[in-house]
């Protein structure tokens, strides 16, 4: 399930024009879910948990994003931009290709103790503390050559996954991310994250690098 994280924020990246309503080919659901649980049994999930709890009791940056948004400033503006349309519209699109976006979200945002998801309508290197530290440590705790070769194999054997990547890297897709991404509501609660440490970007660009082997 975590693994629907990674594969929402990539298109975020990219960019261009107008959403269009253009159906896709749609997903076999069953043989897709079946596919990225075996990505997901790879993460060591009580691992990961308990670097996140560390830092948060730990390091002072961390703690401070933590209680951040924890208030109802941050509340008010994580539910603005989740309300809008630009964000509904990417949340169905990658919905559409079989991708159980709205579950994996609200279980984040359940345990940060904010609202739901509506329903259906530079590379420089990490420093060892703060928000990249721990994304960074984060990161070292993922089986990454297991993850890649069981990606490159999946691609080999698996229509639905070769789909994804496909459905993934659409005009579509793309359209819509850039939609999210250039939304009033959105820009406001990403300036107030960026203000605070949280630079989305260089995550992006972390976990890239990090797959890439880079460092």
């Amino acid at each position: 399930m975590k693994l629907i994280v990674l594969l929402v924020l990539l298109p975020l990246v990219l960019c261009e024009e107008n959403f269009e309503s253009a159906a896709l080919p749609k997903a076999n659901t069953k043989g897709l879910q079946e596919d990225l649980q075996e990505f997901a049994d790879l993460i060591p999930q009580k691992e990961i948990i308990g670097v996140v709890l560390t830092y948060i009791v730990t390091d002072k940056e961390v703690q401070n994003i933590f209680n951040y948004v924890q208030t109802q400033e941050f509340k008010n503006l994580y539910g603005a931009a989740i309300r809008t349309d630009a964000v509904r519209e990417l949340v169905e699109l990658l919905e559409s290709y079989g991708l159980q976006v709205r579950q994996a979200v609200n279980q984040i945002s359940s345990l940060l103790m904010l609202p739901p998801l509506p329903g259906r309508i530079g590379l420089s290197k990490a420093s060892p503390g703060g928000v990249n530290g721990l994304v960074d440590a984060v990161l070292c705790l993922l089986p990454r050559e297991e993850l890649i070769e069981l990606y490159l194999r999946k691609l080999i054997e698996s229509p639905e996954i070769r789909q994804l990547k496909d459905n993934l890297s659409s005009q579509q897709t793309i359209n819509a991310a850039i939609k999210v991404v250039t939304n009033p509501d959105v820009r406001r609660a990403y300036a107030e994250l960026h203000k605070r440490g949280i630079n989305l970007a260089e995550i992006a660009k972390q976990v890239v690098v990090y797959f890439l082997d880079l460092n």
